[in-house]
């Protein structure tokens, strides 16, 4: 997912330290070296806009290629497109995770009890007796312990608000409420995250074919752009209640 580069991102100094990471490379093989960078929160949406960008640049092609009678290949760009929205959504969900895991270590936030019940190893206990006053332990526990996790389903991203101190039930309200409506939004948030990251499985890793005669499901550029809408809504909400913190 994230490799390490020639040069290191000073936390604390908020610059690139050249020289003297270059010798810590030369000098420490196999030692992996912290490899995230902890985003403030408008960059943090700002990468997901850019990735959304990307994305949405590919319907005119869609639409080119339905003029012209080839709408298996429109199809092929739709499935694509559902498969990229769940990148960018994972994406985000990781950057807004360390930043906030990174405000709670800093005393910024306060801690969730999700946050309390994170344990280390002896081995990271060590290294923070050694030096206390190094931050970088922490960066590599988190870097470790949440980069490999899918951040797409609805009970992950719920917990993982949790962990951070961010209310589901506040994000879902602020990207679905409607006057009137009985259904909970709680419930709308759930569907549509898992209905989008369903369809993105049975993409990525079925060719988006039926389990019993393997035929392609059908898909529709009106479906891909309810999920784009829906995922928006989330990711906007999520941006909102995350300030207010």
């Amino acid at each position: 997912m994230l490799f390490p580069k020639p040069w290191i991102w000073n936390q604390r100094r908020n610059s690139i330290d050249f020289n003297s990471n270059l010798e810590r490379l030369e000098n420490v093989k196999d030692k992996r070296i912290p490899d995230i960078v902890i985003y403030q929160v408008d960059s943090i949406k700002q990468h997901y806009d850019e990735n959304m960008e990307l994305l949405t640049k590919q319907f005119p092609i869609a639409d080119q290629l339905v003029m012209e009678g080839k709408e298996s290949a429109a199809k092929t760009i739709w499935r694509t497109q559902v498969v990229l929205l769940a990148s960018a959504f994972d994406y985000f969900m990781h950057e807004i995770v360390w930043y906030g895991l990174d405000k709670i270590y800093d005393g910024v936030w306060e801690q969730p009890p999700q946050y309390k019940n994170l344990t280390i190893t002896f081995e990271t206990l060590q290294k923070i007796k050694e030096d206390p006053d190094n931050k970088d332990w922490y960066v590599d526990y988190i870097t470790e312990k949440y980069k490999k996790q899918t951040l797409m389903e609805f009970g992950d991203v719920r917990d993982h608000l949790n962990l951070i101190g961010v209310d589901p039930n506040a994000v879902a309200d602020t990207a679905f409420y409607q006057r009137g409506s009985t259904d909970k939004t709680l419930n709308q948030m759930k569907t549509k995250l898992n209905t989008h990251y369903w369809r993105r499985n049975h993409i990525a890793h079925q060719s988006d074919r039926s389990e019993r005669n393997a035929e392609k499901k059908d898909i529709t550029k009106q479906q891909v752009e309810e999920f784009i809408e829906n995922i928006d809504k989330i990711v906007a909400a999520i941006t909102e209640e995350v300030k207010k913190m």
